[in-house]
């Protein structure tokens, strides 16, 4: 199969998904200069790249880029072999790339293109936690030492998380938005205590969405 042939395979498969998942923008949000320009990681094919999703209430990010192919690899490939994926029920402006929200899905997939194996942890472990030192408009969310606690990999009742491509699937990353007394939580708790939020968030309806407007469940 033709280099060129593969990669639209891979976007197609992605923007069918998103395009389930409700009524997708027709436009990507992306940086006037690439970060990886700047230093910043490098994504599989350069591209860095968002998607904005509205379905009745919610809002959705979703990174689009990170299961592009990879350019200098000659084997069809999907990348980092994930999406990130943050939604919320919390009011959001049109322009949602100066928002908490983009913020979130900016700065772990950041992340993810940095360490480059997340999708392999996330299938090993399940959900895993994460810390993101800078804030900003996360800031409400900020423990003393202005970090800010995530939960990767939360399942959906909602959608699958994952989209088939040809050589496998692409994992879709939840992302929630900790607490700072969730985040000490799975500090002290591990995998125990990570399991345990799972379960009161499922309890309580949120599950893997994000909101700066609920109430702890620690």
């Amino acid at each position: 199969m033709a280099e060129q042939d593969y990669r639209s395979l891979v976007y197609a498969a992605r923007d069918g998904y998103a395009r389930s998942l409700g009524d997708m923008s027709p436009d990507v949000l992306a940086p006037l200069v690439n970060p990886s320009f700047m230093g910043g990681p490098e994504w599989p094919d350069l591209r860095q790249a968002w998607r904005v999703i509205r379905n009745g209430n919610r809002t959705i990010v979703m990174s689009d880029g990170l299961a592009d192919p990879f350019s200098d690899e000659p084997e069809p490939n999907a990348g980092f072999e994930l999406e990130v994926l943050a939604e919320t029920e919390d009011p959001m402006p049109e322009a949602v790339q100066s928002t908490w929200l983009f913020n979130l899905v900016y700065q772990i997939s950041q992340q993810c293109a940095d360490h480059g194996g997340i999708r392999e942890i996330i299938d090993r472990l399940g959900v895993v936690s994460m810390e993101l030192p800078e804030a900003g408009s996360l800031q409400p969310a900020a423990n003393a030492d202005g970090a800010v606690g995530v939960l990767l990999g939360l399942p959906s009742p909602d959608f699958p998380t994952e989209f088939a491509v040809p050589v496998g699937t692409v994992r879709i990353v939840t992302a929630k938005v900790l607490w700072p007394s969730e985040l000490d939580y799975v500090v002290a708790e591990g995998k125990a205590g990570r399991e345990e939020l799972a379960r009161r968030f499922a309890a309580d309806g949120s599950r893997h969405r994000s909101s700066l407007l609920r109430q702890p469940v620690v």
